[in-house]
């Protein structure tokens, strides 16, 4: 049976990964059914949606992961030196960066293609996912050195 301490780090790890992944699939399905309704090509649409794959399955393995473990291993290191949170600061250039500019494109394309392609009346969900996505994980990133089961 695992321990307690491993439980922890597997849903800490988990719900990092999710905070990372879901914004970013969830902002350019937006922008891909935009695409798709501004031109009536489902081609596009798929081109988007496996864009946003492979941009999230790029991202986890040659920055996140590494940078996980880097953290985790020579958690002494970072935190006595710099004095910085590495995982927040990944996410905001990782998640925040090109969620934010992919509602930026999608708003350019709209207000290009005129006014009976206002598909996207709500674009306040994306900025809040980003914005609840980065405070989950500064939070988790605050509560991981604390014990959770008490005495």
């Amino acid at each position: 049976m695992p321990s307690g301490r491993m439980i922890k780090l597997v849903v800490y790890e988990v719900l990092q990964v999710a905070c990372l992944s879901v914004p970013i699939f969830v902002v350019m399905e937006r922008f891909a059914s935009l695409m798709l309704h501004v031109r009536g090509d489902l081609t596009a649409y798929w081109l988007v949606v496996a864009a946003s794959i492979a941009y999230v399955t790029s991202v986890s393995l040659l920055v996140w992961v590494p940078l996980r473990y880097l953290v985790l291993k020579q958690r002494t290191v970072i935190t006595d030196i710099t004095q910085w949170r590495p995982t927040p600061l990944a996410y905001v250039v990782l998640c925040t960066l090109p969620c934010f500019s992919i509602l930026i494109a999608g708003s350019k394309v709209q207000v290009d293609k005129g006014p009976q392609y206002r598909q996207d009346h709500f674009s306040e969900l994306p900025v809040s996912l980003v914005l609840f996505s980065l405070i989950c994980v500064d939070i988790i990133e605050r509560i991981r050195p604390c014990c959770l089961t008490g005495q």
